[in-house]
């Protein structure tokens, strides 16, 4: 699961400049992920945000900086929880196969609760320069987390090819995660079986390398 959004009433609960650094921190990502969400992020402001928030943009500078550096915030955020999802769900088990088919159901389960919110893990298009640059990194991230997990189990296959297998494997999930929003007479299960179908074919060719 994502981290939850809940840091409203736990501000509303301290008097107007008596909140918390962290929590007033959490709050204006709360606040910039919903406007985000729903109105886009060139449509969304700095002063938008204060407004919801309740606060001035001095604060808001100070705790996070301009608007790029907020979403990047709030894309960090986000994909640490999924991160932290597919970890715990594939160190449930010690067979890759069945890592790579329980890290992929956390992955679409993730989009299954809240679609909207999965949105924010892959960035908006378009953008150039360093948010770009930036939101790159945070997926490359993921990609080398999927990277250290096969190369646990074939130690000895080509590096380039772990590192293209995770590669394919996170941008499977991606794209089938795109057309099953579009899709959603289709069970989770099925379709997680279809993603670990497709990439377990890849990933019996790296044991096998590595054994051979």
């Amino acid at each position: 699961m994502l981290p939850e959004r809940t840091s409203a009433g736990a501000v509303a609960g301290h008097r107007k400049g008596r909140v918390p650094r962290a929590l007033r921190e959490q709050q204006i990502l709360d606040v910039a992920e919903g406007l985000f969400l729903s109105k886009g992020y060139d449509d969304t402001s700095i002063e938008d945000i204060c407004r919801i928030a309740d606060i001035s943009r001095p604060i808001v500078y100070d705790l996070h900086g301009n608007k790029a550096a907020i979403y990047l915030a709030c894309v960090r955020r986000a994909r640490s929880g999924l991160e932290e999802a597919i970890a715990q769900a594939a160190m449930s088990s010690t067979d890759l196969e069945e890592q790579l088919a329980r890290g992929a159901d956390a992955y679409f389960k993730v989009l299954e609760d809240d679609p909207r919110r999965w949105e924010l893990l892959f960035g908006v298009t378009g953008l150039l320069g360093e948010l770009a640059d930036a939101l790159t990194a945070e997926r490359l991230r993921t990609i080398d987390y999927i990277a250290t997990l096969l190369r646990s189990y074939a130690p000895y296959a080509d590096p380039d090819r772990i590192t293209a297998y995770a590669n394919l494997i996170s941008g499977a999930a991606d794209q089938l995660g795109r057309w099953w929003l579009c899709n959603r007479h289709i069970p989770r299960h099925t379709i997680t079986q279809y993603h670990a179908d497709f990439v377990w074919s890849g990933g019996r060719d790296l044991l096998a390398e590595s054994e051979g």
